[in-house]
């Protein structure tokens, strides 16, 4: 009976297994979180540590930096100024590498705001770490061990030696480090000197314990992965961005071989041939499957106008639950295209 249920779920294991949908994986790219109001030039300036004081102009709500910035970084902790150094360098190495933005000098930007002339930059980006904390802690173990507290060398009775056990404590030390700092940053427009976008981002961590304090892992090595993953949130408030996005056709119950085949080259990479066989297929039979694969695979070429007309043509015949998704998600990435269109042009 035993032997009989394990073939029986080998076989509807198989069976789901060889019945699963076929899953198109595509890049998109999406437009930058922000507006910059078609800038095409950008600049990031040197961020402040946690113990700067720079001059804040209440009129406009802008963080004037002093250009005098190489100095400014001796009044930082060394962990500080590294971490510090390496979230601007994400930054600006994030940016010099984009098709979308020119990076322009931090230092002709601050030259030009402390001499009140022209900025060379369309936008520029400040920020400032608010908090910034390194605290290691001691923590004081006591641990129980139980002790044998035989006698060897006591004689033996010609009865019978009765062994014991006494408690004894031992204490043991350990270190563990703990990081903690807060960012903020905004984006400004330098034409109008207007704030375009303000946030903060917080960084906590805590190292694992450690028999000796020497041994303790340096902050930058604790939360440079924090500091990466904040660097690319920014980057993507600044410039579009590529994601992978997965696109999942719908399954033939009806195991049609013209579907299979049709299915079969969307899963080995052949989009357009593919969707050419599914939409000669709905277009002679207004099959359900052959529509709905043919919009989402001219989605995952990237021709979400056809798509989504298309798309609409399916649910006037099958006005479903499934198809009305398949035509939301094209008419949200034909929405984000044409963002990302006017951004970039």
């Amino acid at each position: 009976m035993k032997n009989l249920l394990k073939l029986l779920f080998s076989l509807i294991f198989l069976s789901v297994i060889l019945s699963c949908a076929t899953t198109l994986s595509v890049n998109v790219t999406r437009p930058a979180k922000l507006d910059l109001n078609g800038a095409k030039t950008i600049s990031v300036l040197p961020f402040k540590p946690s113990d700067y004081y720079g001059v804040y102009e209440p009129s406009n709500g802008v963080v004037i930096v002093i250009s005098d910035f190489f100095r400014m970084f001796d009044r930082s902790a060394p962990e500080e100024r590294r971490c510090v150094n390496f979230l601007h360098d994400e930054i600006e190495n994030g940016l010099m590498t984009s098709p979308y933005v020119d990076v322009v000098s931090a230092k002709a930007v601050l030259s030009a705001i402390n001499n009140s002339s022209s900025i060379p930059a369309d936008v520029y980006l400040t920020g400032e770490v608010v908090y910034f904390d390194i605290d290691d802690d001691k923590e004081i173990v006591r641990k129980k061990v139980e002790e044998d507290d035989d006698d060897d060398d006591s004689p033996i009775t010609s009865v019978s030696k009765i062994s014991s056990t006494k408690t004894k404590y031992i204490v043991e030390e350990y270190y563990v480090r703990h990081v903690k700092m807060e960012f903020r940053y905004q984006v400004v427009d330098s034409k109008t000197n207007k704030i375009i976008s303000y946030d903060r981002a917080s960084i906590r961590e805590s190292s694992s314990r450690y028999d000796h304090r020497s041994s303790l892992p340096s902050a930058y090595s604790m939360i440079d992965h924090d500091l990466s993953r904040i660097a690319r949130n920014i980057l993507r408030d600044l410039q579009p961005y590529v994601i992978r996005k997965s696109i999942t056709l719908m399954e033939d119950k009806t195991k049609d071989p013209e579907l299979k085949a049709a299915d079969n080259l969307a899963r080995d990479g052949y989009f357009k041939e593919s969707y050419e066989k599914f939409y000669e297929i709905y277009r002679t039979s207004n099959a359900l499957v052959a529509g709905y694969n043919a919009a989402l695979l001219l989605e995952a070429m990237g021709k979400y106008e056809d798509a989504e007309s298309l798309m609409k043509d399916v649910y006037v015949l099958y006005p479903q639950g499934v198809v009305l998704d398949g035509l939301y998600d094209i008419q949200s990435e034909l929405k984000q295209s044409k963002r990302l269109q006017n951004q970039i042009n």
